[in-house]
């Protein structure tokens, strides 16, 4: 399994997956790529995305949406932030075209996560902070949560068929 990072709106990797036919290239090579897209509920976010999904350049395997309720500045449980998105023609589009749409839940302690200079992993993985103490049990528990629905999410989109 390989996983190519061409994000953050780089044009230099979109650009070179455009130049060598990257999609066509995979498939000749006979590897069944994942394409994943990831955005937050900004508008920017989404057409970022969307346009280079509708450039055709990543073709010729499964793609995936992964709508990162992580990156909303207000956090409230009870608000979809990507609402707007659902309606969207062109996400409907992308639906249409066999798109799958995940839904990655906030993990709202990641920053105190982070600040104990750990990464999610780490937190689930039992590690110690940088400074040798325990996370705080709290945000373990809350870690733990978080993946657990993420996972859900890729399974019921049936991600075990399409992810190493």
């Amino acid at each position: 399994s390989v996983i190519i990072d061409m994000g953050g709106g780089d044009r230099v990797s979109e650009e070179l997956a455009e130049e060598s036919n990257l999609g066509e290239f995979l498939s000749q090579s006979g590897l069944q790529p994942t394409y994943g897209y990831f955005t937050g509920p900004e508008r920017d976010d989404f057409e970022h995305v969307h346009r280079i999904w509708n450039s055709g350049v990543f073709k010729g395997g499964q793609s995936v949406l992964i709508l990162n309720a992580g990156l909303v500045r207000t956090h409230n449980s009870a608000v979809d932030p990507f609402a707007w998105l659902r309606k969207d023609t062109r996400y409907q589009k992308m639906v249409a075209m066999g798109v799958k749409i995940i839904d990655m839940p906030a993990l709202t302690c990641m920053k105190h996560i982070e600040g104990a200079g750990l990464t999610v992993f780490d937190a689930l993985d039992g590690k110690p902070c940088s400074d040798g103490k325990p996370l705080n049990l709290l945000w373990a528990h809350m870690a733990k949560e978080w993946y657990s629905k993420l996972i859900t999410a890729l399974e019921t989109e049936g991600g075990d068929k399409w992810l190493p």
